[in-house]
């Protein structure tokens, strides 16, 4: 949504009278009815007395009984939308942070009544409607408020109550859009421009304590539920470096280095019982989703995290070429295409980590370059189950030319790789 495209009376103008195409969109219609029922209430529609109205609003519906989508459930949606379009237009910003307590609350009892009984069975298959679409607007409607609070103003109690009981409460929920939409906002109020440092702060926290758990059970052997690390691992990928970078790299690190010092859940044979591939595939799954968090975050060129990046390079180029790719991905592991697709990332991965020590740590280059190389045609070699397959050997080949070209007159200066 583009709020500075439209001002806030010509948003509440199409509010009330929705497009022809949406006349007969029982939500839009909705919406439309609730509007203006609120504008009829403040009578002089200022974006600060809509806010206050539809919060007022919001609380009185969590009395009611009813929780059928045709009535509350459909009202909650409608106001939470008037909200969305509310809040960036509220001026002074102090009434946001004044305000607080009182939204918090009502948004974070919207999220603790998606877990009764009788809500839950309100949802439709498809998660267009009832409480599915309930939660999706709280996370957006949460999410913007976020962005709209003064960080000089705030109570940090407060504001991490609040954040503690919408977001992040909804960050590993079993519906994917939900959880999605969490996720989503949670980006959105840490790549702002001005986003508070206590919520880096406490998803840093959270999100460290995750992969702390995480390595913890896998000391253990206990179960691990590699589904929420990859959703883990798919958030991370977009937020990680505006996050506490040095703590929860390390963290990422030592579960990945831990996993690749594990045994070979097979044997060399390339039989292995059913069983035992589907016993492993989620964790060679949970390793690539690795591969590629750690991809993404390398292949970022943004000047301001130049330093930071250049200094975690050496610890993954390090982790990989401890490690021992053709036991770790050896044939039966886990199906075909999964493990192809790791050992593709695992050589993307030390050609980047390479790409970046070349230009920052010319001593360690010139020693981890060769080895990096020899892992490169390792990774390259065909499968022993289809040796005509080269799909890995041309793109790492095409990616190590590509960055040996481009390294030439520091290669022939500094690195003796004939040697």
């Amino acid at each position: 949504m583009e709020f500075e495209e439209r001002s806030f009376d010509d948003i509440l103008s199409g509010l009330k009278d929705p497009p022809t195409a949406k006349r007969r969109d029982p939500r839009a219609i909705r919406l439309a009815a609730v509007t203006s029922a609120v504008l009829d209430v403040v009578g002089d529609a200022t974006p600060s007395k809509v806010y206050a109205r539809s919060v007022t609003a919001l609380e009185g519906t969590l009395t009611t009984e009813s929780t059928s989508y045709s009535g509350t459930i459909a009202t909650q949606i409608a106001l939470l939308e008037l909200l969305l379009w509310t809040l960036p237009f509220v001026e002074p910003k102090a009434i946001l942070n004044a305000t607080l307590p009182l939204t918090s609350r009502v948004l974070r009892a919207l999220v603790a009544s998606s877990n009764e009984g009788a809500a839950a069975m309100d949802s439709s298959m498809d998660e267009l409607g009832g409480v599915n679409a309930l939660l999706r607007w709280v996370c957006r409607v949460a999410g913007i408020l976020l962005q709209q609070l003064n960080p000089k103003q705030i109570d940090e109690q407060v504001v991490k109550e609040f954040f503690m009981g919408t977001l992040i409460a909804l960050f590993q929920d079993r519906r994917p859009k939900v959880r999605k939409a969490a996720h989503n906002s949670v980006v959105e109020v840490l790549t702002a421009e001005q986003r508070l440092p206590l919520i880096v702060r406490t998803t840093s926290h959270y999100v460290h304590s995750a992969l702390v758990m995480t390595l913890k059970a896998t000391k253990k052997e206990q179960h691990e539920d590699y589904q929420e690390l990859l959703h883990l691992f798919s958030f991370l990928e977009r937020t990680m470096i505006y996050l506490n970078f040095s703590q929860l790299g390390a963290d990422v690190m030592e579960l990945l280095a831990f996993w690749l010092q594990q045994s070979p859940p097979s044997t060399s044979s390339d039989f292995v019982a059913t069983s035992k591939v589907k016993e492993n595939t989620p964790k060679i799954l949970a390793m690539g989703a690795v591969f590629s968090l750690v991809l993404v975050v390398l292949e970022d060129d943004s000047e301001q995290k130049r330093v930071k990046l250049d200094e975690f390079a050496p610890r993954v180029l390090a982790s990989l070429l401890q490690a021992k790719p053709s036991l770790v991905f050896c044939a039966g592991a886990a199906e075909y295409e999964i493990l192809q697709k790791s050992q593709m990332a695992y050589g993307q991965l030390i050609i980047v980590a390479c790409s970046r020590l070349l230009g920052s740590n010319v001593e360690l280059a010139r020693k981890l370059l060769p080895l990096s190389i020899q892992t490169i045609l390792t990774l390259a070699k065909p499968s022993d189950r289809d040796p005509d397959d080269t799909i890995i050997a041309n793109t790492l080949m095409v990616e190590l030319t590509q960055l040996l070209r481009t390294q030439i007159p520091f290669l022939l200066t500094n690195c003796s790789v004939a040697n």
